[in-house]
């Protein structure tokens, strides 16, 4: 660790630490054989529970043996108990996972247990009908907030201490107030802007708030959107804050929201000059303008807005230069696509996408209709069957060997991009041959510029 003094150790010392940690390695795996073999033979004796809590407390991540742990409770345990037995089993079980979240709080199986031990505990005391009915099934729900509340004390970020607390609210027998939430999430996020889990936290709330009518929509969204804009004057450089206002715009059908919030961002953009986050969206809203409000707004302008834009994030974000290179393709291509405002045009154009995509075997594709292809839908997963079926046709390989070539194309800089994709397909498309997974990249690049040229042109 750093800034910790060593202290100088003897071979025999050095020697006596290592005999003792075989030794515990030995008794670990022996222990583990016994378990394993318990399993086998389906002993659900209490015996093997004790076995499972031994290992557990040393090794938490061994879901095998949380597993086991839960098959000896249902099939050796339980069955021979009491509902009053039942209960204290199962706080007992409680108990030591409580102690081992102390020290593992990011441990799946840890948190996957407790759930179980809630889901199964009996109902009493009180036989039904009485008052106390539901007692102890409500006892251990209560204590449960407190818990996870405690957790996210000692780790407000832990995502899976957040994810368990959304289980325990749409579980609790008597439900809370979802409002109050929004008031747990508030003051989360206002001690640290970059708590992106409570950020989705409040995500979830308002858009279950919103479909059952309990909040209006439009008015909480202007709070939001001046919570959020509050996190991106103090954080810029954070990204919790932009992806969640990134979800509060939307798909951008309302161009006053789109524009005000362009216009609240290049304030920002004024202030921090490199802000990656204030270009990016930038970009983003933009595009959206495009594609919603083509016949509303001045797309030249935008496009040329976007191209600037573009250039300054190579600059400052040059790791994802080539990201930006293809979002650079896609400005242009996107305002080609969309020229097209009469909803019976874009009828035919969705036709006519669907038509190139099911006979690209038998005709290829032309530039044009390669392009409107490609990027009239930018997210749509048809373009790699078009571009699959596309390529196996000019090249004469066989389509699973090529859709393994566009999937690499694709994850070059990011999984879920498929521009990358779309570029080594037009390389083929021009009768050029890959000639192999090792000579891809080079092909891509010279796609990816030419094909810039031509988008840039137009």
């Amino acid at each position: 660790m750093h800034n910790v003094k060593r202290t100088p150790q003897s071979k025999e010392a050095i020697e006596a630490r290592k005999q003792k940690e075989q030794s515990k390695i030995r008794e670990y795996l022996a222990l583990t054989d016994d378990i394993l073999n318990r399993k086998k033979s389906k002993d659900y004796s209490r015996e093997s529970l004790n076995k499972t809590t031994q290992i557990l407390q040393i090794n938490p991540e061994f879901y095998t043996v949380w597993n086991y742990r839960r098959m000896i409770l249902l099939n050796g345990i339980f069955p021979g108990c009491s509902a009053s037995e039942i209960n204290e089993q199962l706080s007992e079980d409680l108990s030591l996972t409580t102690t081992a979240l102390k020290a593992h709080p990011k441990v799946y199986w840890i948190w996957n247990h407790r759930r179980w031990c809630l889901e199964n505990v009996p109902t009493g005391p009180g036989d039904a009908g009485a008052p106390d009915h539901l007692g102890w099934r409500q006892d251990y729900w209560k204590k449960e907030m407190f818990v996870v509340e405690k957790m996210l004390d000692v780790d407000a970020r832990n995502f899976l201490a957040w994810s368990y607390r959304r289980y325990v609210l749409s579980s609790m027998p008597i439900p809370r107030n979802p409002k109050t939430e929004l008031t747990y999430t508030k003051r989360k996020i206002e001690t640290n802007f970059s708590n992106f889990s409570a950020w989705h936290q409040r995500s979830k709330v308002l858009t279950s708030l919103w479909a059952k009518g309990e909040l209006d929509e439009r008015q909480s969204k202007e709070a939001e959107f001046d919570l959020i804009k509050n996190a991106m004057f103090t954080v810029p450089e954070d990204q919790s804050a932009w992806i969640y206002h990134r979800w509060l715009v939307g798909p951008g059908h309302d161009r006053d929201i789109l524009e005000r919030e362009i216009d609240t961002i290049k304030l920002l953009l004024e202030e921090q000059p490199d802000s990656k986050w204030c270009m990016e969206s930038l970009v983003h809203y933009n595009m959206l303008l495009i594609r919603n409000h083509v016949s509303s707004v001045n797309t030249a302008e935008l496009v040329q807005e976007c191209r600037k834009l573009l250039g300054e994030l190579r600059k400052v974000d040059s790791a994802r230069r080539e990201r930006y290179n293809e979002l650079g393709i896609l400005a242009p291509c996107l305002l080609s696509s969309l020229k097209a405002t009469d909803p019976v045009q874009r009828k035919d154009l969705a036709q006519k996408r669907d038509t190139l995509a099911d006979s690209a075997v038998s005709q290829g594709l032309t530039e044009r209709e390669g392009r409107l292809l490609l990027f009239s839908d930018y997210y749509y997963p048809w373009e790699r069957r078009a571009i699959t079926v596309a390529c196996s046709y000019r090249t004469g390989r066989k389509l699973g060997a090529f859709s393994t070539c566009i999937r690499q194309s694709c994850s070059r800089n990011c999984k879920q991009n498929s521009i990358a994709a779309s570029v080594a397909a037009a390389a083929v498309l021009r009768n050029r041959n890959l000639g192999g997974l090792e000579t891809r990249e080079q092909v891509v690049r010279d796609s990816e510029h030419k094909t810039m040229e031509k988008g840039c042109a137009q």
